[in-house]
């Protein structure tokens, strides 16, 4: 994303700021509070949804030929390349798998794998 122009960068900070310090005055009524209120929401997202298209790669703000470049924050532990990390994970899981098959912990409990978790911004889909 960018600006054609120093003005036009301000003018679009004027607007969000604009946005931002919504306030009703005395005379307007609730609906009408609740329709502006709705309207600075939709505003918001729609300019945070333009900011989050700068971080596109290789060609941002063009989601079809680019996509968000995503830096895990947990990175796995030095010890599980280690050969008794690798026996510890190898006793885990089949720890696992002998809790599932006799059912020891019903149906709604689901075990967590702690060697391959998966990263909550992936598995909620917010990206």
């Amino acid at each position: 994303m960018g600006w054609i122009s120093r003005q036009q960068f301000e003018e679009m900070w004027v607007a969000f700021l604009g946005v931002l310090s919504f306030s009703p005055s005395e005379g307007t009524s609730p609906e009408e509070t609740l329709i502006m209120a709705q309207a600075n929401s939709l505003a918001v997202q729609a300019m945070t949804a333009l900011l989050i298209q700068t971080l596109l790669l290789p060609i941002p703000g063009n989601p079809s030929v680019s996509h968000f470049i995503h830096q895990a924050r947990d990175n796995p532990l030095e010890f599980q390349n280690s050969s008794s990390g690798q026996k510890l994970a190898s006793i885990h899981e089949l720890l696992c798998w002998r809790i599932q098959d006799f059912d020891l912990l019903g149906n709604h409990i689901q075990l967590q794998d702690v060697f391959h978790r998966g990263n909550l911004e992936k598995v909620n889909n917010c990206f």
